[in-house]
């Protein structure tokens, strides 16, 4: 289900230690958000326009 692939990405992207880090790399919290917002989003590109592959 592509529903819960994508809760799974956006656990792994939006964990609030990993957010943290980005803010004290330096980053200010708009750039980390779009940072992850783009990578968000480019992964659910990624996924919605690849081949199914499950029953190979």
């Amino acid at each position: 289900m592509p529903e819960i692939e994508a809760l799974h990405l956006w656990n792994a992207l939006f964990d609030p230690r990993d957010i943290l880090d980005l803010i004290k790399s330096g980053r200010t919290e708009d750039e980390a958000a779009s940072r992850l917002v783009a990578a968000l989003r480019g992964a659910l590109i990624g996924w919605s326009t690849a081949p199914d592959r499950r029953g190979e």
